[in-house]
């Protein structure tokens, strides 16, 4: 006796196909909103980072005792227990830090100066601005 193949039902071979390409399209669906909800995402973070900048930039430059250099003051300036958001750093033109917040590092996030966007090690993402004043310093803000 000779065995006989069913044929495959057409009803089940569309069934077959329709969910293929519907799985096909849930993980392009997937991967394309994950790549714009981490693009926009990085996009507000950094957009914060450029305003918190700004602001410190203005607090900076409108305190004559920051904005000179004034040895009196300590390196990192006194203030309440907090978590940072953001650390940032006075630099000069020697790439020494003049002053910093209580987390970012001891030494300059530039070897260089370096205005605008650039990341760091890996580690920071950072905005840089240079200070208006007698002696050329850079500000750096910068978050991880």
């Amino acid at each position: 006796m000779t065995e006989r193949r069913s044929l495959p039902s057409l009803r089940r071979e569309l069934l077959r196909l329709t969910t293929g390409v519907a799985l096909g399209w849930l993980v392009v669906l997937a991967f394309t909103v994950t790549w714009a909800v981490r693009h926009e995402v990085d996009d507000l973070l950094a957009e914060a980072l450029r305003e918190a900048a700004e602001v410190m930039y203005g607090v900076l430059t409108t305190v004559p005792q920051l904005a000179d250099g004034a040895t009196a003051l300590p390196q990192v300036l006194p203030a309440p227990a907090h978590d940072e958001k953001f650390v940032w750093q006075v630099v000069d033109s020697r790439g020494q830090v003049i002053r910093r917040s209580h987390k970012a590092p001891e030494t300059s996030l530039s070897d260089v100066r370096r205005p605008g966007w650039f990341d760091q090690g890996g580690q920071w993402r950072v905005y840089g601005i240079p200070l208006a004043g007698s002696v050329p310093q850079m500000l750096y803000v910068a978050q991880v």
